[in-house]
């Protein structure tokens, strides 16, 4: 997650966060997909961020891909429907070093949006993945869920 607080002219951290979020996942797929041949569902989850619900305010390039991950989630979904399932999760403010500045930054104003009062942690994250990934998601398709501590629905 690189900032990008001045929307620069330069497209280098536009294409970074296009490049390492969507274009990524995308080439996972293709990879995969051709191996899918029905006889077992799979089972395909992306991580995309509250950051394509809300808009990261100095993440604009992030945000973007990230909701460009919901877009492919949806497409895939109708596309391999027969052969996987194909969802996302949104995590919002986790307590890794990915957000540490972030967190370092604005701590007090983003503990003040989040209602559970928190940080998420990353087994609260990998949780859910691991709901998605095993047989109690089996008619779960299409969809995007929030690991944000109820920051979207404040």
């Amino acid at each position: 997650m690189e900032r990008d607080p001045d929307l620069a002219a330069d497209h280098a951290v536009w294409d970074r966060a296009i490049a390492n979020n969507l274009t990524n996942a995308y080439d996972m797929t293709s990879a995969v997909a051709e191996r899918f041949d029905g006889a077992v569902m799979c089972r395909l989850v992306f991580v995309s961020s509250l950051a394509f619900r809300r808009g990261g305010v100095d993440f604009v390039p992030y945000s973007a891909a990230k909701g460009g991950i919901i877009g492919m989630v949806r497409a895939l979904t109708r596309r391999l429907g027969d052969r996987a399932l194909v969802n996302a999760v949104a995590p919002g403010i986790i307590e890794t070093s990915l957000t540490a500045d972030l967190r370092a930054r604005r701590a007090e104003k983003l503990m003040g949006e989040i209602p559970l009062g928190r940080f998420g942690h990353p087994r609260e994250v990998a949780s859910v993945i691991a709901f998605l990934l095993g047989e109690d998601s089996s008619y779960v398709t299409g969809q995007c869920i929030n690991i944000d501590g109820g920051t979207i629905n404040a």
